[in-house]
C-alpha cells in the first residue's frame, strides 16, 4: 500500500530538482529529501517535517559526511555514503560531484533505502544542475509494470501507453536483497532492458528504450 504523506508548508520557491526530490521521497517512504551545497545550505528540499528540521538535518549530515572524508583513517577519504540510525528518525546522505550532496530522513529504525530510487534522483538532480555524475552511479528509471500472480512482467508502460514484453531470462537482482527480482525483457520492437521489482513492488528499469 501506498503511504501518502502531506507536505509541510514552506516558503522556499520550486525549482528544477523539487520533482526529483518529491519523487525520491514518495519511492523510498522518505520523511524528507534535500540537496545541500559543500557548506551544508539547502538548495531544495520536500518534506513533511517542518523546513527547519530538514534543513538543520540535512547540514548536519552533509558535515558528518565532509568530517568523514576528512579523518585520518585508511579509507574514509573516499567515502561516499553515510546511513545512520538514531533514536528518533534514520539517515542517508549520499555524495554528488562538486561538493553536493543528497540527504534522507527515513523512519526510525530504517537502514536499507532503495539504492536504484537514489540512483534514478542523482541521475536526475546532476543533469538538472549540469553535475557530472558519481563514479558508479547507475542508472534506472521508476517504471509501472503489468505483471501475473507471480509477479512476472507482462508489459511496461512507455510512451503513454503499455507494451508487451517477453522475458528472456530472470536472475536476482541484489545479492544482500533476495526479494528484489530482475528480468531480462524484449519488446515488440526488439529492444532489450531490464525490469527489477523490488521487495516492496515497485518497478526499475535500466534504461527506456527510444521509441
Amino acid at each position: 500500500m501506498r503511504v501518502r504523506r502531506s507536505l509541510s508548508p514552506r516558503k522556499q520557491k520550486a525549482s528544477p530538482f523539487s520533482s526529483a526530490l518529491l519523487q525520491l521521497c514518495d519511492r523510498t517512504g522518505a520523511l524528507g529529501a534535500a540537496l545541500v551545497d559543500s557548506e551544508g545550505e539547502a538548495v531544495d528540499f520536500s518534506t513533511s517535517l517542518t523546513p527547519f528540521e530538514m534543513k538543520v538535518a540535512a547540514a548536519e549530515l552533509r558535515l558528518v559526511l565532509q568530517f568523514t572524508c576528512e579523518a585520518d583513517v585508511p579509507g574514509f577519504q573516499s567515502t561516499r555514503e553515510l546511513v545512520v540510525r538514531a533514536k528518533r528518525y534514520s539517515y542517508g546522505c549520499f555524495a554528488l560531484t562538486e561538493g553536493y550532496a543528497l540527504v534522507l530522513v527515513m523512519l526510525r529504525r530504517s537502514f536499507n533505502v532503495s539504492r536504484r530510487a537514489v540512483a534514478e534522483a542523482i541521475w536526475t538532480i546532476s543533469s538538472e544542475a549540469g553535475l557530472d555524475r558519481p563514479d558508479g552511479t547507475e542508472r534506472w528509471v521508476g517504471v509501472q509494470v503489468k505483471a501475473t500472480k507471480r509477479r512476472k512482467p507482462q508489459s511496461v508502460w512507455l510512451s503513454g501507453r503499455w507494451r508487451p514484453v517477453d522475458i528472456l531470462g530472470r536472475f536476482s537482482a541484489t545479492p544482500n536483497q533476495p526479494r528484489d527480482i530482475g528480468y531480462r525483457v524484449q519488446l515488440n520492437t526488439g529492444a532489450e532492458l531490464t525490469l527489477v521489482r523490488e521487495r516492496l513492488g515497485r518497478w526499475y528499469a535500466d534504461q527506456l528504450p527510444k521509441q
